[in-house]
């Protein structure tokens, strides 16, 4: 889970950033959905070949080093655990 400013580089702890999700488990993209593919699932700006989901989430590490979600970076709404 990586925190993200808006130039793709990681927030400091305590700040807020748009909360990325990468690895091993992550999906190729949406079924037949080319255009949102290309949107949320960017090239990492950390490791060649990679790529990193953008959830539309934004949140923060807490001094604890735990996550705190703080919102969304959009419109989306989400009733019991469904957007």
């Amino acid at each position: 889970t990586l925190f993200l400013d808006s130039q793709m580089r990681p927030a400091a702890p305590g700040v807020p950033g748009e909360i990325f999700v990468g690895g091993d488990g992550l999906a190729v993209g949406y079924l037949n959905r080319p255009a949102m593919t290309a949107e949320k699932f960017v090239p990492s700006p950390f490791s060649d070949g990679d790529r990193l989901y953008r959830t539309g989430d934004i949140g923060r590490w807490t001094s604890e080093g735990h996550i705190e979600f703080i919102g969304r970076n959009d419109h989306q709404v989400k009733i019991r655990g469904f957007r």
